[in-house]
């Protein structure tokens, strides 16, 4: 039975799982997939030829998309990540490609320069670190982080839960090490295997079970032989049964060695939330100030002065559900489906459509319907559109939308999932 274990899995295997990686990726993804895995890595590669290797914020803004996309969908991220003036961008990734540099060896005090931007955590900075160096570098993927741990930590398997620390991905990178000694195959195409592995939900408990069964099987197929050698006789005869083991001693007090009765469960203890993969920095006070007050507080309210809602920020902190296909591309499909008929409303070419740019189009919607811009949804855009209202041409292009109102709008979409 081929093992699929990331410790023992043959490069046969591994290679028979790579192969796998087109083949379920859904075809809307593959320009993204070709953006994270071509394109913006040669990019990369051509700047390292110049005096400063950095990202530019919308090939940031495209990541944070294609690891939303490809994994757990977390649309508020990107009014977060687009929050990031472009120029802080281009200097925090260039300040922690200089100390990857400096220190190879330990990508998470890269990292750790990384998550001092808006909206970067532990998991987003490894992607941006990713593609800087993929053949070495890992991407903190929840499929990847639970193939490499998979019989360590809280829950089991693909369920595990993952805090999104800088100790985690510490572990991470010194795991992926040792996988990568012994196969000798590039960081990128591990991250790919567990993420085939991941979406097939692959049992490496079976695998590993089998393994031990056989080796209990074969164990006690040898034991009557070996006692008939010692003895002389086979096991049938070799007289009474063996005595009960004998008790345990601890420090001179005599214990049995049958463990005493369970005592009563008391009442299960409430389940404590994992922390935010966001980092201190990206979350907005009140809202760390609503989450400590709980579902009974008295009323927070945000610096634009909306009140938030407790349950939508504890909702955003739970782990999220496991990845199903069929759902996942529905919901995948009806997002970017409602994203193209805004984009014809608004008269943008999709391909000109940033993370600024949907923003922009709600505080429109927003400002000419008298909504506020957090409940701004598909119907107003077509009751807008119905009213005869129509935006001007390139008027939502990033770059016709000065710094100013770039600011304005960032703050207004900054934390709007959690307002009542």
């Amino acid at each position: 039975m081929a093992s699929f274990s990331a410790h023992s899995i043959s490069r046969a295997d591994f290679d028979d799982v790579l192969a796998r990686y087109q083949d379920v990726v859904p075809a809307k993804l593959q320009d993204l997939d070709k953006l994270r895995f071509e394109s913006i890595p040669q990019k990369l590669a051509q700047r390292k030829k110049g005096s400063d290797v950095f990202l530019e914020k919308d090939e940031v803004e495209n990541l944070v998309e294609w690891k939303l996309k490809h994994g757990t969908f977390r649309p508020k991220l990107f009014s977060l990540v687009s929050s990031n003036l472009a120029g802080d961008i281009r200097d925090t990734t260039a300040s922690a490609f200089k100390q990857y540099e400096a220190n190879r060896s330990c990508p998470a005090d890269a990292a750790k320069i990384l998550i001092k931007l808006k909206g970067i955590g532990p998991a987003t900075a490894s992607l941006l670190l990713s593609v800087y160096e993929p053949d070495a570098v890992a991407f903190f993927s929840d499929e990847l982080f639970r193939w490499l741990s998979w019989k360590e930590g809280k829950g089991k398997g693909w369920d595990r839960k993952i805090g999104y620390t800088m100790k985690e991905y510490q572990s991470l990178c010194d795991e992926v090490e040792k996988v990568r000694a012994r196969l000798g195959v590039p960081v990128v195409e591990m991250e790919k295997v567990a993420w085939v592995l991941g979406g097939e939900g692959a049992d490496l408990n079976a695998v590993e079970a089998g393994k031990k069964r056989k080796a209990e099987e074969s164990k006690q197929a040898s034991e009557p032989l070996r006692r008939s050698n010692r003895s002389g006789t086979s096991e049938a005869q070799s007289g009474p049964p063996d005595p009960e083991p004998p008790s345990k001693r601890t420090k001179g007090v005599e214990t049995p060695s049958t463990p005493p009765p369970k005592a009563p469960e008391s009442a299960p203890k409430a389940k404590q939330l994992p922390p935010s993969n966001l980092s201190s920095e990206a979350m907005d006070d009140p809202i760390e100030r609503c989450f400590r007050k709980g579902p009974n507080g008295s009323p927070t309210y945000d610096r634009l002065g909306y009140e938030l809602d407790y349950h939508a920020i504890a909702a955003s902190r739970r782990r999220p559900r496991k990845r199903s296909g069929k759902k996942y591309d529905e919901m995948l499909e009806r997002s970017q489906n409602e994203e193209k008929r805004k984009a014809m409303i608004m008269g943008m070419d999709q391909k000109d459509v940033s993370a600024l740019s949907l923003m922009a189009w709600n505080d429109r919607i927003s400002r000419d319907l008298g909504i506020p811009y957090h409940k701004v949804e598909m119907k107003h855009f077509e009751e807008w559109y119905a009213k005869g209202l129509r935006a001007q041409p390139g008027e939502f292009r990033a770059k016709n939308i000065s710094p100013e109102e770039q600011e304005r709008i960032n703050n207004l979409a900054l934390g709007s999932a959690f307002r009542k």
